[in-house]
């Protein structure tokens, strides 16, 4: 992990305002009053203009030329709509669009979206894909230490010194980012006894770089740090960052030929994925020593069962250089046709004042426990310059399958969370609210019938998003499926 100069979550710089932290969400910021996550309303003077000469039009309806009459006003109404509608859409891409700045902006001149954020340069770990390093915004908490000259009570309340978990790590799903864990990762590390919790945004999400395309690699190639195992590596890597400066009594940190640290065999880490993180958590699982205790808890899983009857080949294929030139030759071509369209129909919708609101309120069990912080927490990454790109990128990763999983029982998800499960000091479970719509029960019932030895809870009147939710209901969910004894984990 390239540690350079990590920033956190308030701007130093003489630009920079103090950031107003929400009321009701202590370590969640509000957007700078300069910037507007949202596209401003306004009104089409060249529309208004139609209307108004429209009313002066005399079109002649009546008598014997009424149908031509009639097409004449449904012409003239259609192209007073088309020209009011681009009349509109023109002044407010111009004038009044939504805010768009990079996350070095935001650390010069304003503040990261949390006091609880962090941005760093980190050199994502794989054991095969080689991907450069990037930088990261990701939250970490870590228990406040008590003084010892508190009074007696205080001191009662003083944390053990030794953890229960080393280290907590928090994968988002699909359209979210490390915001969407703000809510529940404190009550999170606290109860379940950790000494730290690390969340991280994807890249293609909230503020972590998005990679620019390398013209020495294939297309596809580029798309490799989008997908759940690009994902996972940056989490390993912030993991084994949290593992080797960490502070356990019992677990200790050896030093690598690179000069970076690696943890322990005696770790215990807790993970934590939802929907489609739920892919990254269980690669980061693979990618930790066997030895190491791991209490993995995947929350809505979006997990498929894939193929398990394929042929593995360890040969690594390399393309001719006349399909490499027209994968180059194509991807150029997507960008001009499809790319420039379909982001700014993604900056149009996004852009729309209420659109997370609504999202959010489809999405969870109970839609009028959506408060503005919970739609801020949405908010924030849209106002991140390219995220319409990487959200596109992260697509392509997924339609292309350039990560899928194979492995001797298989490939897909299922034959990921096989070989999770066979692993040694490891226990799986999931939960999963019952009104969800986005991740059906009937999905989760594949899942728990293929491998029974999962324990399921079901979070009864609780959506696709439970820790945003219900946070109190949520951690005791989790605090009842957490082994008993150290050993289990």
């Amino acid at each position: 992990m390239a540690e350079g100069q990590g920033a956190t979550g308030a701007a130093t710089g003489a630009a920079a305002s103090n950031p107003s932290i929400r009321p009701d969400e202590r370590n969640l910021y509000d957007i700078p009053a300069q910037l507007h996550p949202a596209t401003i309303a306004t009104l089409s003077l060249v529309l208004s203009a139609l209307v108004s000469h429209m009313k002066r039009q005399d079109f002649g309806v009546g008598g014997k030329h009424n149908i031509v009459a009639w097409r004449k006003v449904f012409l003239f109404v259609t192209k007073a709509v088309a020209i009011g509608g681009i009349s509109r859409m023109v002044l407010q891409d111009t004038f009044l669009a939504p805010s768009r700045v990079s996350t070095r902006t935001l650390l010069q001149k304003y503040w990261l979206p949390s006091p609880l954020s962090k941005f760093r340069v980190v050199q994502p770990l794989h054991a095969t894909m080689d991907m450069d390093p990037v930088g990261v915004h990701y939250l970490e908490y870590a228990p406040p230490v008590r003084k010892n000259d508190e009074d007696q009570h205080t001191q009662h309340q003083q944390r053990p010194t030794r953890f229960k978990f080393d280290a907590i790590h928090f994968n988002h799903g699909f359209g979210a980012s490390s915001l969407s864990w703000l809510p529940v990762m404190p009550s999170l590390v606290d109860q379940l006894n950790a000494r730290i919790g690390v969340a991280h945004d994807s890249v293609g999400f909230g503020f972590t770089d998005r990679p620019k395309h390398n013209s020495k690699n294939r297309p596809k190639d580029a798309l490799l740090p989008y997908g759940s195992a690009g994902s996972a590596a940056i989490g390993s890597a912030l993991l084994q960052h949290s593992l080797s400066n960490g502070t356990h009594t019992e677990a200790t940190s050896t030093t690598t030929t690179t000069g970076t640290s690696t943890p322990n065999n005696s770790n215990a880490v807790a993970l934590f994925g939802h929907s489609m993180g739920s892919i990254a958590t269980l690669r980061m699982a693979l990618s930790l020593p066997k030895e190491t205790r791991k209490f993995i808890v995947l929350v809505a899983p979006a997990l498929l069962p894939g193929n398990t009857n394929v042929t593995v080949s360890n040969r690594v294929q390399k393309p001719s250089p006349y399909k490499l030139q027209l994968e180059v030759f194509i991807s150029a071509l997507r960008r001009v046709i499809l790319d420039v369209p379909l982001t700014y129909f993604l900056r149009r919708l996004v852009g729309q004042r209420d659109f997370w609101k609504n999202g959010l309120r489809l999405a969870w069990g109970n839609p009028e426990l959506v408060s503005e912080s919970d739609v801020l927490r949405f908010q924030w990454p849209s106002i991140g310059r390219g995220w319409e790109k990487g959200l596109l990128a992260f697509t392509r990763a997924k339609l292309f399958a350039v990560d899928k999983y194979t492995t001797g029982n298989g490939e897909g998800d299922f034959a990921l969370l096989r070989d999770v499960l066979a692993l040694p000091h490891t226990s799986v479970c999931i939960l999963h609210g019952d009104k969800d719509t986005v991740i059906s029960s009937k999905v989760i019932q594949s899942i728990v019938q293929t491998f029974p030895q999962i324990p399921l809870i079901q979070l009864q009147g609780q959506g696709h998003d439970p820790f945003e939710e219900q946070t109190d209901t949520f951690v005791s969910a989790v605090l009842s499926l957490l082994p008993s004894h150290d050993d289990e984990i």
